[in-house]
């Protein structure tokens, strides 16, 4: 059993990572900050485009004109 076990471990080729394991960790942080920053720029934009005073209808019909029920 022990030859079986040594010759098939024989062949394994060892192979080295190209950076420090740590590194992967830290790209990987700086990665998911980075989006962080970009969602953050995009804090309060809804408010922003309500605040311009400019309505978008978009065909739904809400609040102008007479709507399904007759009521204005």
């Amino acid at each position: 059993m022990t030859t079986l076990v040594h010759l098939v471990t024989e062949g394994e080729v060892h192979r080295e990572l190209p950076m420090n394991p740590y590194m992967y960790g830290g790209i990987a942080l700086a990665l998911f900050a980075l989006g962080l920053l970009v969602l953050w720029s995009f804090r309060g934009t809804a408010n922003k485009i309500r605040d311009t005073g400019e309505t978008h209808d978009f065909g739904h019909g809400h609040g102008h004109g007479a709507g399904p029920s007759g009521h204005h």
